[in-house]
């Protein structure tokens, strides 16, 4: 453990190049970006129900259709089209929390070993 106390300090003491706006710009940048993608994946999300609700209405339109013309192969091919739209929003919706947690977490760490350099750079570390 001591070898990895030693690399983690000497890799913290080099604060020479450290420069606090340029870390709060930084900080500023990867907050935007994480935002950014957070969007792109919500677009997504709410593109992709948008037609799993159409092909499900679809599918009960057809199904109504098919059982007052009384055909079988119909009514089948419109209730699995149907359940199959349904089973898609749960997993779209699914995706999407997953990405929205696996972002927020990433902002996070990215915040947080920003922060580690900001102090990092404010108090040396002491020559004990």
């Amino acid at each position: 453990m001591d070898e990895l106390e030693k690399t983690i300090r000497t890799t913290l003491s080099d604060t020479d190049k450290f420069d606090a706006a340029k870390a709060e710009n930084l900080r500023k940048e990867i907050v935007q970006m994480f935002e950014d993608k957070l969007k792109k994946v919500y677009r997504y999300a709410w593109l992709c129900l948008i037609i799993c609700v159409a092909a499900g209405g679809v599918a009960g339109a057809c199904f109504g259709v098919s059982a007052s013309l009384g055909s079988t192969w119909g009514m089948i091919a419109s209730a699995v089209i149907f359940m199959g739209a349904g089973q898609s929003m749960v997993t779209i919706k699914l995706w999407y929390w997953i990405m929205n947690n696996k972002l927020n977490v990433l902002r996070e760490v990215k915040q947080l070993q920003l922060q580690i350099a900001e102090l990092a750079g404010k108090n040396p570390p002491s020559e004990n």
